[in-house]
């Protein structure tokens, strides 16, 4: 089998099997005309998607994964948001569950969106909202039309996507970033990583390319030898787990090894992780000069006991001061991660980011080196030496701060973003 029809089957796979909505919103408004100006961007926004995709094969395809949601798909995944999100919002709002699976239910089949995404929006008390916001399968076309008046380009994209040349490029503007100490091409098999470590008691590794920590993982050492942790939480007891995740990150693509960065004094007791937390800084262009969009902190904050993966506290900044920010009440929330937020607020030793300034002077200072990007979402970690910038994301998940704010589309932050 050749290397590019192997791409094509795997391609098919992701998009026709693992996928499981339409790759934006479907409804039947789309088929008739009239004023309504969000009615027409998810339009564009569905349609922006198909990309290269031959016609016939992007409607074949939306065809049936609208087709699977509807007759199966949705109906399951209602249920288990119901039965996990439910008794909250019975508790809060006396909706009693079966009224708010026939809701959700109807909502999710109707726009093919998932019922997580109603819950969160809390759309099952404001269906007529529902246009305002942007759902997670419309991201990617959402920020390239925001992107497309400044004239967007596959140069600045790239350039984000690697964290390598990216650093390169922000350091020659002294903004500080993580350092790499090595990096290791894609397929590399004689490499192992307790040799690459001399000198280094603790690492951080992760892909040159893309986002969300997929394969990433920090290790160090200890008397046995190597034990580790994923970036998803998952433990990496000894050398043969922590070289097995080292071999896989190669496989997919060049690995970086990197410093693992611990968090300032006053930031580091809200968790007991061990892993560093992390301040995401949006920016945007807001006239000819960039400023901030949204901000906030991100706290590890325990495991969720069925995947084993880190759960986040995550909480709103406020942009002048980087004062940190209880999570606003409407925001729903299970009980017990309402609580984690709360600790960690209260374990932290400070009311405010440290050296916030200097975070902010260095996102936007490095948003001006793409002028053709409208937003950017910056993630740092302030470590006990000051702010270091990891990586800028240009695709940067939009659900956060809708949840926080309103729909990017007709609530609060489409002032903001002019």
């Amino acid at each position: 089998m050749s290397r590019g029809v192997g791409r094509l089957l795997r391609r098919l796979h992701r998009e026709a099997i693992r996928r499981r909505l339409p790759h934006g919103l479907v409804n039947w408004r789309y088929l008739r005309p009239g004023p309504d100006e969000r009615i027409r961007l998810h339009r564009r926004f569905w349609w922006q998607s198909r990309g290269r995709w031959p016609r016939i094969l992007w409607w074949l395809l939306e065809a049936w994964l609208w087709t699977r949601w509807v007759l199966w798909s949705g109906w399951w995944a209602s249920a288990r948001a119901v039965r996990r999100l439910g008794s909250t919002v019975a508790a809060e709002e006396g909706m009693g569950q079966w009224r708010q699976y026939a809701q959700v239910l109807h909502l999710a089949l109707a726009w093919c969106i998932t019922p997580g995404e109603i819950y969160r929006f809390r759309l099952y008390r404001q269906p007529a909202a529902i246009p305002d916001y942007v759902f997670n399968q419309e991201t990617s076309a959402y920020h390239r039309w925001r992107s497309q008046p400044r004239g967007l380009t596959n140069a600045s994209l790239a350039l984000l996507q690697d964290k390598v040349a990216l650093a390169e490029r922000l350091a020659a503007v002294d903004i500080p970033v993580v350092a790499t100490m090595q990096t290791v091409a894609r397929g590399e098999k004689s490499a192992s990583l307790a040799g690459l470590m001399d000198g280094l008691d603790q690492v951080f590794c992760k892909r040159r390319s893309g986002n969300q920590g997929r394969d990433a993982f920090a290790a160090w050492k200890t008397a046995e030898g190597l034990a580790g942790l994923t970036f998803a939480g998952q433990s990496l007891p000894d050398t043969g787990a922590v070289e097995n995740a080292w071999r896989k990150l190669l496989q997919s693509d060049d690995a970086l090894i990197q410093p693992r960065l611990e968090s300032h004094p006053s930031l580091a007791p809200m968790t007991d992780e061990g892993e560093a937390i992390t301040v995401r800084f949006i920016t945007h262009w807001a006239g000819d000069a960039p400023a901030c969009l949204d901000a906030t902190l991100e706290v590890p904050a325990g495991r969720n006991p069925e995947t084993g993966h880190t759960r986040y506290a995550v909480s709103p900044l406020l942009p002048e001061s980087g004062e940190l920010q209880p999570v606003p009440p409407q925001v729903l929330l299970l009980p017990d991660a309402r609580a984690r937020a709360e600790d960690a607020h209260r374990r932290a030793a400070t009311d405010r980011v440290p050296e916030w300034e200097k975070l902010v002077r260095g996102s936007l200072r490095a948003h001006t080196c793409f002028p053709d990007v409208h937003s950017i979402a910056w993630d740092w970690v302030v470590t006990p030496k000051g702010p270091v910038l990891l990586e800028g994301n240009a695709g940067w998940g939009v659900v956060t701060p809708q949840i926080f704010y309103g729909g990017f589309l007709g609530g609060t932050l489409k002032k903001t973003e002019g």
